[in-house]
């Protein structure tokens, strides 16, 4: 029968011949501290945990046992309660959990990137390294990166890497990016169908990822690249072609499911560069269509129960549309004509606070 870490905790302990007062010397602790671990009443942190299992020469698995998955079902919840508040826009009162939680759930994965997610979006933008929410973004993903196995870690290795571009940290992005995999083919994902039957959410899930992979690369790619605007236009039209070719690959059919957001903020890119053109019925005709996506989206959003996108504001698609992006100077061409004043008062008409 597994032990909690408690009891298993005391066994090595004694097997080593030490009291507690000799553990609690070797690793700067109090006497106390280490008197609460054995009977329960507290647990040690993440890094306590990493210097344990090697002074005892056991890996962190086997020092935690049932201790780990006893907790299975609370994290579970934590988890919950923090992605509905990042999904109601409460961004600090899920970061305010999420810390909470991890200090409870010290080697939980998932917490820890809920709270390094949320911490990135409030940082999103950040050119500093001197970033206020930069010590702890590095700090949570070590651990994790030092923890967990190599494929557990990669979600922190990508995320650091991103996070250290964004501060100018270029030189530790280039050694964080040097430990991804330099291929994706040659991993057994794409292939697991061929020897295993695999259930279709697997196979479904990998193409997203694909999916997710891509979008980003083509965003990089058009950043990158000295298009003219009329290619950019081309370009950032057949992305959204890719993108829905791979939500129906992956069987996802319902006009419902789409990534709506996603098409959303193309439109109105794609809206901006034809502005800039001074293609005024075009521009007009994608963010039309943005409308359309965000309509769709804020009604799927608010019948589902608990379903709400991750974001930093407490407001919906079309709020942000009409809000953040429409706003913008570049569409000062249009503001005046009559579609464009319809879009807004389509926007407003249907922005609220998400629940």
């Amino acid at each position: 029968m597994s032990m909690y870490f408690s009891e298993k905790f005391k066994q090595l302990r004694n097997d080593k011949g030490l009291t507690q007062e000799q553990i609690a010397e070797i690793f700067h602790l109090s006497p106390k501290s280490v008197s609460r671990w054995e009977t329960g009443a507290n647990y040690p942190d993440i890094d306590t945990l990493l210097k344990l299992s090697s002074f005892f020469d056991i890996t962190v698995d086997e020092l935690l046992e049932a201790e780990k998955v006893a907790k299975d079902e609370k994290a579970k919840e934590c988890s919950d309660e923090i992605m509905s508040l990042g999904g109601s826009g409460k961004i600090d009162e899920a970061i305010k959990v999420a810390r909470k939680a991890i200090k409870d759930h010290p080697l939980n994965a998932e917490l820890h990137g809920h709270l390094v997610g949320m911490l990135s979006m409030l940082d999103e933008g950040n050119t500093e390294n001197t970033s206020e929410y930069r010590d702890e973004i590095i700090d949570l993903s070590i651990r994790m990166i030092n923890t967990v196995d190599y494929k557990s870690s990669l979600p922190n290795r990508v995320q650091l890497v991103l996070s250290y571009v964004r501060w100018g940290m270029k030189e530790e992005a280039q050694k964080m990016l040097d430990t991804l995999p330099h291929s994706m083919w040659d991993t057994q994902t794409p292939y697991i169908n061929l020897v295993k039957e695999e259930d279709e959410p697997h196979i479904a899930n990998f193409i997203m990822g694909v999916m997710a992979m891509t979008h980003s690369s083509i965003d990089q790619f058009l950043d990158k690249m000295d298009f003219s605007i009329a290619q950019k236009i081309e370009k950032r039209k057949t992305k959204l072609q890719i993108i829905r070719l791979f939500n129906s690959l992956a069987g996802i059919e319902d006009i419902q499911a789409l990534d709506r957001p996603s098409f959303a903020y193309e439109n109105i890119n794609i809206a901006r560069l034809c502005c800039e053109i001074e293609d005024k019925e075009s521009a007009l005709d994608q963010i039309e269509e943005a409308i359309e996506h965000a309509k769709y989206w804020d009604e799927f959003n608010n019948s589902q129960e608990g379903f709400n996108v991750v974001t930093v504001t407490p407001r919906n698609l079309s709020w942000t549309l009409w809000e953040d992006e429409l706003a913008k100077p570049c569409f000062d061409l249009i503001r005046n004509e009559e579609r464009f004043k319809n879009c807004i008062k389509t926007l407003k008409s249907n922005s609220r606070e998400l629940k």
